[in-house]
Order: structure tokens, then C-alpha cells, then sequence
């Protein structure tokens, strides 16, 4: 089940294919709950290189993605890279949320 999601991601992701905000909102709450956090902030950032815009709270989701994936060093370089007008009570939850849990 983990190869054929982690497969049909990858295909995706080389075909540059457009897709739908609400499309992969819903692919990344499945990878989320599937724990795949990996190919989760994969399609994340290849989602933001292709121009499609995050919302804070996309923001929000990504920091606990990296966290989850490569740990608060990188979420809080993360955090640190956000433009201010994206430091809400969000992207602050979030990045204190991960930092409890360590």
C-alpha cells in the first residue's frame, strides 16, 4: 500500500500535471494520516514551486511537516524564512505544538 502511494506520488509529481488547491489538500491530509510525512512535504513544496499559493495555514501544515520529517532544527529555519505578513497565531501554534513535543 506505502509503494503504490509513495509510486502514484512520484508519477504525479514527474508528469507536471496541474492540479486543483483542494486536490492536494485532500492527497495531503491522507499522507499526513498515513504518517507519510515525507512525500507529504515533497508534494508541498513541488505544489509552491509550480506557483500555486500557500495560505498560512498551509504554511502552518508544512512547518509541522518538516518538523515531522527532518525535525524542529529544519522547521524552525523554516519558520525563520517566512515573511512576516505568515507569522500568525498559525504558523506560532504550530511551530509551538512541534516544539512541546520534543
Amino acid at each position: 500500500m506505502v509503494q503504490s502511494v509513495r509510486g502514484n506520488l512520484n508519477q504525479f509529481l514527474k508528469s507536471h500535471k496541474s492540479a486543483y488547491k483542494w486536490e492536494v489538500g485532500h492527497t495531503l491530509k491522507m499522507l499526513r494520516g498515513r504518517r507519510l510525512y515525507g512525500p507529504a512535504v515533497k508534494l508541498s513544496e513541488t505544489m509552491e514551486k509550480r506557483g500555486m499559493n500557500k495560505t498560512v495555514s498551509d504554511q502552518a501544515i508544512h512547518l509541522d511537516l518538516v518538523a515531522k520529517s527532518s525535525g524542529i532544527t529544519a522547521a524552525e529555519a523554516y519558520f525563520v524564512s517566512l515573511p512576516e505578513s505568515s507569522k500568525t497565531h498559525l504558523t506560532y501554534g504550530a511551530l509551538l505544538i512541534v516544539t512541546a513535543k520534543t
